[in-house]
């Protein structure tokens, strides 16, 4: 049996089965554990649901967010350039929270290029083109951004710079983008973002502001702490690494990985440890959570993935990726629970058609306009 320590024994067992890895002996140790051990044969069910697995995926320790960004660029270029895409992608993150074990096979699934039947739920968007970054410069100038440019050449070209005046960059639906602020803060930026900051930093603070998700990894400067305006909400870190998801109409969360930060409201206010997450609430309360970094940061990799979440909560992030509008025949389809991952690599039809195949629903696609159906 190949060993692995982060995947416990027997969920190995029922990889190596899978895998076509396993030896006699344990072979007959699983038989024997899915005629006496319950949650043995719920695991064995939930795990099979994965098919013709090709290898087994080790899992890093810590997020590495430049690793998981080269990887998903690296993929994307391919994919652009080939019109196919590889099976191999950046290894997911620990799954951390209990009950969240099927995350692991989850990403299994997508690295092996697995197609997941029974409601669950597995596609990739190769579509990365639509749309044009834009910088909007304070002076008011405009600047369509390359998607691998240097932002410090960028503002050079542009001439003459207002250095403490408020830029946007607008990131499009479809599109991703990396920056670093002149501060030596890296930003990671998802479909349908806009980034408000100045060329410079100046005086007792560095202040941003955000609207969509973003994920930071903050220079430290104990003497400016970096603050991110968001819905409200102020952010305040001294060097220190967190997500920030604030789409409109969508619930707020801010979720640390590492560092501490302080999260304040204009009812409330809290201190994050790494592992921790804030949702802001409809009385700007702040209700402490604990997340999952598989979860929460699965976009980085280009992946979305969700659990038993209701189709009208997974629609908006479908529209992003894909720059589509959905619609609804029936408002009872939103609350049709699905299980899987969105990878941003392969045609909408794709999710479609096996939409259709787990759970009944039709649908209808004229240029980007879809309509859902049952």
């Amino acid at each position: 049996m190949t060993e692995s320590a982060a995947i416990p024994p027997i969920e190995q067992l029922i990889i190596d089965r899978l895998t076509n890895q396993i030896s006699e002996e344990d072979n007959r140790r699983l038989d024997e554990l899915l005629v006496t051990d319950s949650y043995a044969q719920e695991l064995w069910q939930e795990m099979q649901q994965v098919h013709s697995l090709k290898k087994l995926v080790s899992f890093n320790k810590s997020y590495n967010a430049e690793s998981s960004w080269q990887t998903l660029q690296d993929k994307l270029a391919t994919s652009d350039s080939t019109g196919t895409i590889s099976q191999t992608v950046a290894a997911a993150p620990v799954v951390k929270m209990p009950g969240r074990k099927w995350l692991r096979y989850a990403a299994a699934a997508v690295v092996s290029g697995i197609v997941v039947t029974t409601g669950i739920v597995f596609f990739q968007n190769r579509h990365n083109a639509a749309g044009d970054l834009k910088l909007q410069l304070a002076n008011g100038k405009s600047i369509s951004v390359e998607q691998n440019a240097n932002l410090k050449e960028v503002f050079a070209s542009a001439g003459n710079v207002d250095a403490n005046g408020i830029n946007t960059l607008s990131v499009p639906k479809t599109r991703s983008y990396k920056l670093q602020l002149t501060d030596g803060t890296q930003v990671w930026m998802n479909a349908a973002t806009d980034l408000n900051f100045p060329y410079q930093f100046n005086g007792s603070s560095r202040e941003v502001t955000v609207q969509g998700e973003a994920y930071f990894k903050v220079a430290q400067n104990a003497g400016a702490p970096f603050v991110v305006k968001v819905n409200g909400v102020k952010i305040s870190v001294l060097g220190t690494e967190f997500n920030v998801k604030a789409y409109p109409g969508e619930p707020m969360q801010i979720s640390l990985v590492n560092g501490k930060v302080s999260v304040e409201s204009d009812n409330d206010k809290q201190i994050l440890q790494p592992g921790e997450a804030v949702d802001l609430q409809s009385d700007k309360k702040l209700a402490k959570v604990d997340f999952d970094e598989t979860m929460v940061l699965g976009w980085m990799h280009g992946i979305y993935y969700f659990k038993n979440e209701e189709l009208g909560n997974i629609i908006p992030a479908i529209e992003r990726w894909f720059d589509v509008q959905v619609k609804l025949d029936n408002t009872s389809l939103a609350k049709i629970h699905i299980t899987g991952a969105l990878e941003k690599q392969k045609s909408i039809t794709d999710f479609l058609e096996m939409l259709s195949k787990t759970t009944g629903i039709s649908y209808e696609n004229n240029g980007g306009a879809i309509l859902l159906r049952k």
